[in-house]
Parts: C-alpha cells; sequence; structure tokens
C-alpha cells in the first residue's frame, strides 16, 4: 500500500526547548546605558556652552587674569535698605565698621600705596559702560578720604548723563558747564556735603558742547588750581566706550579707578574698555564692584 512504501523520517529529540529568561529585544540594560553616557555629554556640553556665553566678570581673579592686573578691593553686596543706590554711599558715615567701609579704605589704602613718595591726588573713576558703579564709587572713595581726616572735593565730569546730583540728593547747578563756559565765577559752583564732609561741584547745565569745555585749558587749570588745595579730588567721569570724553579727563588726571561690576561687565567690554586708556599718562588701578541689580551709573 502507499502507506507502506511511505520512509520513516529519522527524527530524535535531542534536547528539550527551553523558555529564555530574558527578552532577546530591547536590549534594555545596553538602552541604559547609552542614554546615561548622552545625558552626561549633554550636560557637560551645556555647562561649556553657558561658560562661554556667560563673559561677565565674577571674582578678582577674573579681572586678573585677563588684564594682567591687580584689583585694589572688592565691594561686598548690599541688601535691604542699605542696597538703595543712594544710601550705598551712607554706609561709610553710618557703618564705619562694615565691609563695605572697610572695602573701599582698602581702596584708598592701595592708591596711596601706588606711589608712596607722590601718592595720586586726582583720581578719575570711570568703567566701560553706564550703569557699572562709577558714581557711587566715586562718592564712596571720596566720603572715605574724608573720613580719613583729607580734604576732599568730587566733580561730576560726566556732563552727558550727570548722575552726581542725583545721588547727593541737590540741583544740577549750577555746575561745571556754567564755570567753563564763564556764566559764573567758581565760588558759586562750589558747594559743601555736611554728611560726607567733603565738596562737590555737579554738572551744571546741559550743553551741546561738551567735548569743547572737557578739552578746554580752563578745566585743566581748574584742576591744578585746586591740587594744592585739597588731599584729595575725586572726578566722576563718563563710561570709555560710550564717548570721547573720559580718555581726555584721565589725561589730566593722576590715576584711574576703572569698576567693573559683578556678573554684568563682559571680558570683552572690559578690555575694549581699557583699550581706550592706552597710551595714558594716568596709571589704571582695579575695583571689583559686587553690586545689586538697581539701576546707577
Amino acid at each position: 500500500s502507499d502507506e507502506a512504501n511511505l520512509q520513516t523520517t529519522d527524527a530524535r529529540v535531542i534536547s528539550r526547548a527551553q523558555p529564555p529568561s530574558a527578552p532577546s529585544s530591547p536590549r534594555t540594560m545596553l538602552i541604559l546605558l547609552l542614554a546615561v553616557l548622552a545625558s552626561s555629554g549633554l550636560g557637560i556640553a551645556i555647562s561649556v556652552g553657558v561658560e562661554r556665553l556667560d563673559s561677565g566678570i565674577h571674582t578678582s581673579r577674573d579681572v586678573e587674569r585677563w588684564t594682567g592686573l591687580p584689583v585694589l578691593t572688592v565691594v561686598p553686596e548690599l541688601k535691604g535698605k542699605s542696597a538703595v543706590s543712594g544710601s550705598r554711599p551712607m554706609q561709610i558715615v553710618t557703618s564705619p565698621m562694615s565691609r563695605y567701609a572697610e572695602s573701599y579704605r582698602n581702596l584708598l589704602v592701595g592708591l596711596n600705596l601706588s606711589n608712596v613718595d607722590n601718592p595720586p591726588k586726582i583720581i578719575a573713576v570711570t568703567s566701560s559702560n553706564p550703569a557699572e558703579g562709577k558714581t557711587v564709587t566715586s562718592i564712596s572713595l571720596a566720603a572715605t578720604a574724608a573720613a580719613a581726616g583729607k580734604r576732599v572735593l568730587i566733580m561730576d565730569c560726566d556732563l552727558r548723563r550727570p548722575r552726581l546730583h542725583l545721588e547727593l540728593g541737590v540741583d544740577r547747578g549750577p555746575g561745571l558747564v556754567d564755570y567753563l563756559a564763564g556764566q559764573v565765577e567758581l565760588e558759586t559752583v562750589m558747594r559743601s556735603d555736611e554728611r560726607y564732609r567733603f565738596q562737590y561741584i555737579t554738572a551744571g547745565s546741559e550743553t551741546q558742547n561738551v567735548l569743547n569745555l572737557i578739552e578746554s585749558q580752563k578745566l585743566r587749570a581748574l584742576l591744578t588750581q585746586m591740587k594744592p588745595h585739597f588731599g584729595l579730588i575725586v572726578v566722576d567721569t563718563p563710561p570709555l566706550l560710550a564717548v570721547a570724553d573720559a580718555k581726555v579727563i584721565a589725561e589730566r588726571c593722576d590715576s584711574v579707578v576703572f569698576a567693573v561690576r559683578w556678573g554684568k561687565t563682559g571680558r570683552n567690554t572690559l578690555i575694549d574698555g581699557l583699550k581706550h586708556l592706552e597710551g595714558n599718562a594716568a596709571p589704571v588701578s582695579y575695583t571689583h564692584l559686587t553690586l545689586p541689580t538697581n539701576r546707577e551709573v
């Protein structure tokens, strides 16, 4: 029969099939390992990117590393009511033992030690851009010198965007512009502040002739005339990257304090500002400022 003619299959069971202990796919452990490695690499890439994008000054070492020049002082951040712009310099008077007051004593000592035999008497205070602390620095430095017994004069030579009168809470004029223009006598523009115990000259009237007044022989003569009568003259200048005024004024001073604001002043901004002072006769000093976000110059 047909069934008899069929060959019997030569097949044997070698071993019985066993179900796998784990699925062959997806390979979970491998995927997890790759995910961990990828996330770590992404985190490193993001941190490096953020660091490169954030070129702001955060430590005095940043200034020294990027400029090769020393920092004279680090001004601590003030909080609460003390952080209000006009209240900061008053720390010199009301809290003479505070860290804020001590930081400005360090600045004053550093300036005096820069030339022991002939300490600078006319100090220009500037910055790269507005809102980096130069006006508050000017007032605080002047108040510190006055507290040390010096006769001090502070002048607002930022004739385009003056702020000294705002910080002191006085009228803008008559002031430097009016004197340089020959409209008033010097005695009219010289005023005294009883709180800080220094004398001051505000910017005065608005003018379209700023650079001519700044470059005038009358301003040079004024600084020369005042120098023998004061232990320190602090000159608040415009920002260096905004206009040419600051460079002109700095050339008439003995030394320059460069205000740097924590987290705001950028590396390139700092370097560009310094380039504007290259070839200037007055040596440059530095102050590293840690300030709140309140608007100020």
